[in-house]
C-alpha cells in the first residue's frame, strides 16, 4: 500500500493535524459560549422559533440545536480526542 517511508509518515501526520483541528474547534466553541440569551423569533412563515441568542458560534441557532451541538463539542473534547490519541499511538 505504501511505496516508501515518506508515505508511511503521511497518515500519522494527517491524523495529528486532524486531532489538532478537532481540539481547536471544540475549545473555541466551548470558550466562546456564554450560556445564551434565548429569545423568540417569528419565521417568515409565521412560526415561533426559540433562538439560543447570546454570544458564540451558536447564537443564531434554535435552542434545541445549539444545546445538542454544544454537547457534541464536550463529547469531542472528553471522549473522541483521547480515543484519537490512543488510535494514533497504537
Amino acid at each position: 500500500m505504501f511505496e516508501n517511508k515518506q508515505d508511511k509518515q503521511l497518515v500519522p501526520m494527517l491524523s495529528i493535524l486532524a486531532m489538532a483541528l478537532l481540539l481547536t474547534a471544540s475549545l473555541i466553541a466551548i470558550r466562546s459560549d456564554d450560556g445564551g440569551r434565548p429569545y423568540v423569533f417569528t419565521s417568515p412563515r409565521g412560526e415561533q422559533v426559540d433562538i439560543y441568542g447570546g454570544e458564540g458560534l451558536y447564537r443564531f441557532d434554535n435552542t434545541y440545536k445549539a444545546i445538542g451541538v454544544r454537547s457534541f463539542d464536550w463529547l469531542s473534547l472528553v471522549v473522541v480526542a483521547p480515543l484519537f490519541v490512543l488510535g494514533i499511538y497504537l
